[in-house]
């Protein structure tokens, strides 16, 4: 035991659900279980690196597992079985999961695999099954601009930092978005055509969609051995 505790909570990764309140992600939810299963067999020696909160409210221990040299919180973000979630103050390693994330989602590995793609974000998931709106601030890592909890799709996915409260995004250096945005185009808004003003004597019209893949895996507490 670590911490008093033999439970991990897999730091700032959110891997597709499994089972939230009778519900699943699947097949991603079962493929990230599957593969961390794989990474991570029963009596495997970890090391274990915790960020400034080293435990959370369900008293698990927070961490980054290591086995040999491998990063496995980073690694299942790279295979595409999880997607970058980091909670305000635990910051450690941000740049290389960002980096990891993209790598996933170019690729088209796991979840972000176009033949068969998730279509939310294990919290979007959570969110949805639980019936309560999203509530938390988003920042944005690199203008260090954050925006009201309804707007967090203006922040890139692998560029967002989230924070319990808006005191908790000053406090960490972040200021308010004057356009309630995070200073960074969204890249999920696709143009398909334009609708005619009302005047217009045009007759052809198409239509705006957000593409935006509702970006996402869901959180998958592990136990692990240390």
């Amino acid at each position: 035991m670590i911490k008093g505790t033999n439970k991990v909570r897999m730091l700032s990764i959110d891997t597709p659900e499994t089972n939230y309140q009778g519900a699943a992600q699947d097949p991603w939810g079962t493929h990230a279980k599957n593969y961390l299963a794989q990474l991570l067999p029963a009596g495997t020696k970890v090391t274990v690196e915790t960020d400034v909160e080293e435990t959370d409210a369900y008293g698990r221990l927070l961490a980054h597992i290591h086995k040999g040299t491998l990063d496995v919180n980073k690694e299942m973000v790279r295979q595409g079985h999880a997607v970058t979630y980091y909670i305000w103050p635990n910051q450690l390693h941000f740049a290389e999961y960002q980096n990891a994330y993209l790598e996933a989602k170019q690729n088209g590995r796991g979840m972000w695999d176009p033949s068969n793609p998730i279509d939310e974000l294990p919290f979007e998931f959570r969110d949805r099954i639980s019936g309560q709106p999203q509530d938390k601030y988003v920042g944005d890592y690199s203008t260090k601009k954050y925006v009201e909890p309804a707007n967090y799709k203006q922040i890139p996915v692998e560029k967002r930092i989230f924070f319990f409260n808006e005191a908790d995004a000053q406090a960490a250096g972040y200021t308010k978005a004057s356009n309630g945005g995070g200073g960074t185009p969204s890249t999920d808004l696709v143009i398909n055509e334009v609708l005619p003003a009302p005047s217009s004597t045009f007759t052809d019209f198409c239509w705006l969609f957000n593409q935006g893949m509702k970006d996402g895996v869901a959180r998958y507490p592990h136990k692990g051995d240390a």
